[in-house]
């Protein structure tokens, strides 16, 4: 439910080659949702979006909502942005800047071929908070010069967004270009052979006698919205290949597409979308290079066609039905941990005046709600509310993953509970928290911190500390990768000299220096070895030290929290699991409960089923992905004995 399998819902880049002297670069733009132009680019927003590579490091994303172009750029780090406009004519060519202002210069082909400017920079809307007054002032900006943007507030931070007004019949070319002190320029295509580099330019200035080569930039193709209509509704039917089958259903509008893996338990993943008549194509992005695609023909109720993703062919039949009708509605909330600010979801039943709610917290991913949108909708739906929020740092909470410590995540799921707490719509006594992975230690902490926490739910959850875990994790992955047993304990000797290391740093020992530059001698002399990329080490050590939060984190040790945890406690494992140790975990945490008195204590470990909570396949026969549904079942019916 929760693993690497599972980040269908996060961003993936892919590249695109591009070749100016050859040919110019042609790009698909698929429809997707509208977007808040607010200069953070959440993946919930630009799932459904086109994602591209700029140079050396950034990352552009293009989509079209039916009456603008929408296009977001990451910097590899803080900077401003410029996006060079053609719209088709060849000879006038808009420079849109953004950083701590919005301006526009438009530049016209004299006889002689060089490029004059038409006007000055007029630079506009230099607020840092966007208030609804600013935002009123950039819907009139909008719609008097035809875009606008965003850099982080109007700041100068590492993401800017752009809306365009545009329309699929008018042709229209761009260049992208992304600007940090001391980064080489990131820009797209990958060749651009003209002055869109040309600093004076890039620094917000007019500059005469250009050259553009426009013909050479991107031609944006939009993809027409008005042709979706015979493809728009809810689609169910299975995805095939070599006799397997696996459940589906997708959700086609006007302008982009969601599908439901329902057997993956993996929902609401939205695909960019491309229609031509009765074709329509449906393309995600994987990190690992392969994309998910329907591609297929819609014949009146029929939906089929080709499909292809994890690295294999197959086909697929969809049939038009109605979408089940939901058993919860969701409402956008937000609560204060100290100075973070956390946003999330919360899923209510629809039927009960008052209802038991879980907090769902994180794994050790800086991630978003969305990664726990299936167990929230499981719980949501058999009459229990769930809370899902962006994990502090990640998607619109603010604050820093990195630094934090393992109480500091515990206190925003507190946080969490007490907001609950308040709400007339909750049972005030009936409120508790659900962890998978690092929440194994979390949700525990939270129960062990808080007299709110009504019960305790863990998924994978390892009972040794972070850094025993870790040795443990990259040993049996090492194994798997064919290391031997002798290179496996020779990068196991590294690793732990690296964690004493980083216990004299939170002792604050004289020597620390000394012995940061010798294990990273040692880093270096070893980085050819066969073993040390599956190792998974550092190949030296530069930069500052971790942050102090970090490393706590690191050394958190769950022996003295358990015995504190008083609530009934449902503790669930997959015997496959290869990331934390199963059966000691097991053992160490049924030890700790019962010693302290806690009657109420529920172990499962389920058969065939790894940390992710996937099915494992047996005898190397291929099958899709499947989620292992007895997990989702067993919470909820344990949950409902206890809070029903």
């Amino acid at each position: 439910m929760l693993d690497a399998l599972k980040i269908l819902i996060i961003f993936a880049a892919i590249a695109v080659a591009a070749d100016v002297c050859a040919a110019q670069t042609q790009v698909k733009v698929p429809l997707g949702k509208a977007v808040a132009i607010d200069g953070k680019i959440e993946p919930a927003e630009w799932a459904d979006a086109l994602p591209l590579d700029l140079t050396n490091g950034g990352k552009l994303f293009l989509k079209f909502d039916g009456a603008h172009l929408l296009v977001a750029m990451r910097g590899a780090k803080a900077g401003w942005s410029h996006l060079y406009v053609n719209d088709g004519s060849g000879s006038r060519v808009s420079v849109i800047h953004a950083s701590a202002a919005l301006g526009s210069v438009v530049y016209e082909q004299d006889a002689s071929t060089q490029w004059q400017p038409k006007n000055e920079f007029a630079w506009e809307i230099r607020e840092r908070a966007i208030t609804a007054e600013v935002r009123n002032s950039m819907g009139a900006y909008l719609k008097k010069n035809g875009w606008v943007a965003s850099n982080n507030n109007m700041g100068n931070a590492a993401e800017v967004e752009y809306k365009l007004a545009a329309r699929p019949d008018r042709k229209l070319s761009i260049a992208a270009v992304f600007m940090s002190e001391g980064v080489a320029p990131q820009h797209f295509p990958a060749t651009l052979l003209d002055d869109t580099l040309k600093q004076d330019l890039l620094a917000g200035n007019v500059v005469r006698d250009l050259k553009f080569h426009a013909t050479g930039w991107a031609s944006l193709a939009l993809t027409q919205p008005k042709a979706v209509g015979r493809s728009e509704g809810f689609w169910k039917g299975e995805v095939m290949r070599d006799g397997k089958r696996w459940l589906v259903g997708l959700r086609i509008g006007q302008t982009g597409a969601t599908a439901d893996f329902l057997d993956l338990d993996v929902i609401d993943v939205a695909f960019p979308l491309y229609v031509d008549g009765p074709n329509v194509r449906l393309e995600k992005p994987q990190p690992s290079g392969h994309s998910i695609i329907f591609d297929g023909k819609v014949n009146g109720a029929r939906f089929a066609g080709k499909w292809r993703g994890f690295g294999v062919d197959g086909t697929f039949e969809l049939k038009r039905t109605k979408p089940e009708a939901k058993k919860y509605r969701e409402e956008e909330v937000a609560f204060e941990n100290g100075d973070v600010k956390l946003s999330g979801t919360l899923l209510l039943p629809i039927s009960q005046s008052k209802s038991p709610a879980v907090v769902l917290v994180h794994g050790s991913s800086p991630n978003e709600r969305t990664s726990y949108r299936s167990w929230a909708r499981h719980f949501a739906s058999n009459g229990i509310a769930a809370l899902i929020y962006d994990k502090r740092g990640a998607g619109r909470s603010t604050g820093n993953t990195r630094s934090a410590s393992m109480e500091d995540l515990a206190d925003d799921a507190i946080a969490g509970i007490r907001m609950l707490r308040l709400r007339r719509d909750i049972d005030v006594g009936k409120v508790g928290i659900a962890g998978h992975s690092q929440g194994g230690w979390i949700a525990p902490l939270a129960a062990a911190r808080s007299g709110d926490v009504a019960f305790v739910i863990t998924s994978a959850a390892a009972a040794v500390t972070p850094a025993e875990q870790s040795i443990y994790h990259r040993a049996g992955v090492m194994k798997q990768s064919g290391m031997t047993d002798a290179e496996i304990a020779e990068a196991t000797r590294l690793r732990e000299k690296l964690y004493l290391l980083n216990r004299k740093i939170l002792a604050k020992d004289p020597d620390v220096m000394e012995m940061r530059a010798s294990i990273s001698r040692e880093l270096s002399e070893n980085k050819a070895a066969r073993w040390f990329s599956p190792a998974e080490l550092p190949p030296e050590l530069t930069g500052e030290l971790p942050p102090r939060g970090a490393l706590e984190l690191l050394f958190f040790d769950a022996s003295p929290v358990w015995p504190k945890v008083k609530v009934p406690v449902l503790a669930m494992w997959g015997d496959r699991d290869t990331v934390v140790p199963v059966e000691k975990s097991r053992e160490m945490i049924q030890n700790y409960l019962e010693k302290a008195g806690n009657k109420d204590l529920t172990i499962k470990v389920m058969p065939g089923v790894d940390h992710g909570n996937n099915v494992v396949s047996d005898g190397g026969v291929w099958d899709f992905p499947r989620s292992n549904s007895e997990y989702d079942r067993m919470m909820v019916e344990w949950l409902l004995k206890r809070v029903g």
